[in-house]
């Protein structure tokens, strides 16, 4: 069990995706795992309050800048963390497609470091569904003096601790596709 400062621990959860599945895809597959890369991810859901968290360690190889992870894979991570949340939900029994995505970063996202991806299913209406986020220091690297506080009050503040370091919030519109659709692409 992994516990945030928040007091939200997350349990293994045998709804959570199989992730050798996934060996070929570019965010969760092994292309870019690794030693200053991404050197781990995990994640919980926490049905009671219906909250997906993932943890990972972004290396210092992926930067835009010297030190800092690369934007354009922050909002990489948050979409595929969005459909995980969205299979989660569905309890398999659709998928879906991202209609929109939209990040609005908040803090340099330093390298190397821990971040946690908290994400949450806003509402649905018939076949979207809107889904919000926010990625955020892990405790223990921001829990000092000089906390920015932005986004205090918040589920992801709640769940990663007040005093974690806002990086970037997401909110996402996932389209549900059946399974004759599905097949048929």
């Amino acid at each position: 069990m992994f516990a945030f400062p928040g007091g939200v621990g997350l349990k293994k959860n045998s709804r959570l995706e199989n992730p050798d599945s996934y060996e070929k895809q570019l965010i969760r597959g092994t292309t870019l795992y690794g030693k200053n890369r991404i050197e781990f991810a995990f994640q919980g859901y926490d049905p009671a309050s219906n909250v997906l968290t993932k943890v990972v360690r972004f290396g210092e190889n992926l930067c835009g800048h010297p030190g800092i992870v690369h934007g354009g894979l922050i909002s990489a991570f948050f979409d595929d963390a969005f459909g995980s949340l969205f299979w989660i939900n569905s309890n398999g029994a659709f998928t879906g497609v991202t209609a929109n995505l939209t990040v609005n970063y908040r803090s340099p996202m330093p390298a190397p470091t821990n971040v946690a991806f908290i994400l949450w299913l806003e509402r649905e209406e018939g076949r979207k569904v809107f889904l919000k986020a926010e990625a955020r220091s892990v405790a223990g690297q921001s829990d000092k003096e000089g906390d920015t506080g932005l986004g205090v009050g918040s589920i992801g503040a709640s769940v990663a601790g007040s005093k974690s370091i806002l990086f970037a919030e997401a909110t996402a519109l996932f389209i549900k596709l059946g399974a004759v659709v599905v097949n048929k692409t």
